[in-house]
This record gives C-alpha cells, sequence and structure tokens, in this order.
C-alpha cells in the first residue's frame, strides 16, 4: 500500500489496518481494512472509497461496523469464486441507516471518491478528466444530493476533496 494512501486517511482522520476484511468487515467502527482476504490488499481506489464513506458518515455512525449501512461487498471486487463469503454475510451487521438515508451517504461517498481519484489517478476507470469538469456536476440530481449532505454536516466538499489531494500530494513530493 502506498504512503499517499495513509496520508489522505490522516488527512481526514481516518486509521486504517493492516487486517483482512473477511476477518472482520471493511470498516469495524474504529479503522479500515486493508487487505481483502487471504494476503490481497485491496487497491488503493477501494481503500479511498472506504476513506470517502468515513467522511460521509457522522460521528455516531463512525462508531458502528460498516457505518451502520449494508456490508455487501461485490464478489467479482472480493475475488471470490466460491460460497466463502457466506460467513463474511453472517457477521455482516444488520443496517441501522434506512436505504434513502444510505443512498444519500453514498451519493457523499462517491462525490468524494471521484473528486479525490480524478485529480491523482487512482481508479483506471474513472475517466481523467479536470477536476473542474467534476465540480460543474453539481447540478446531477446524484451529485447534488451528496454535496448537500455533506454542507448539512458543516462540512465544504471541495476543501475537503483538496485536502484529501493537499495530503497525497505532499506525501509523494517528501
Amino acid at each position: 500500500m502506498s504512503s499517499r494512501i495513509y496520508a489522505i486517511a490522516a488527512s481526514v482522520g481516518a486509521v486504517l489496518s493492516e487486517r483482512s476484511a473477511m476477518d472482520s468487515l471493511s470498516y469495524d467502527g474504529e479503522t479500515i481494512a486493508t487487505y481483502v482476504h487471504k494476503g490481497r490488499a485491496f487497491e488503493e481506489g477501494e481503500i479511498l472509497h472506504e476513506i470517502c464513506h468515513y467522511v460521509a458518515a457522522t460521528s455516531e455512525e463512525r462508531r458502528l461496523p460498516e457505518f451502520g449501512m449494508v456490508a455487501r461487498p461485490s464478489m467479482k471486487m472480493m475475488g471470490i469464486r466460491d460460497g466463502s463469503v457466506d460467513d463474511y454475510f453472517k457477521r455482516a451487521p444488520t443496517p441501522i441507516i434506512e436505504r434513502p438515508q444510505r443512498h444519500i451517504r453514498e451519493c457523499a461517498t462517491q462525490y468524494l471518491h471521484h473528486g479525490v481519484a480524478i485529480v491523482l489517478d487512482m481508479c483506471p476507470a474513472v475517466p481523467k478528466v479536470k477536476w473542474e469538469i467534476w465540480t460543474r456536476a453539481y447540478q446531477h440530481k446524484w451529485n447534488t444530493l451528496g454535496v448537500d449532505w455533506l454542507r448539512s454536516q458543516g462540512y465544504d466538499p471541495d476543501e475537503l476533496v483538496s485536502r484529501m489531494i493537499g495530503a497525497a500530494q505532499l506525501q509523494m513530493a517528501a
């Protein structure tokens, strides 16, 4: 795992842990797992997404496993082709946050994630566009829901993205 992802996490107060999500959860109420299972590390973009979930969560939600949301990892993402994920799902918490609010948190998470990933070229699947173009997408309902949620929690969404990018760039320059 590169030091820039640790710098991004530290810039927003998230803590990363070198543990397997399959043995616990992606977020256990205290730390974000850096490994999927059996020695397979999460990719930077996947951990960035969890860091952004941390930012979008309220302080109460940060004390809950999986931020009080549903823990349903993609089998493709987890690299699992058999039924070994059954135990993981049995440990997954029942969601506490109702569906409409989970959607809003996911919108906020995606907004932050894509803003950072685009600038730092962290996710190959994300088209490389300028941050200015991304910020113009406020009119898109998906982004508006996320941005409005972050603002309602006292955050400036653009400042959050800039802080995470700046932390990574400082780490890369060191």
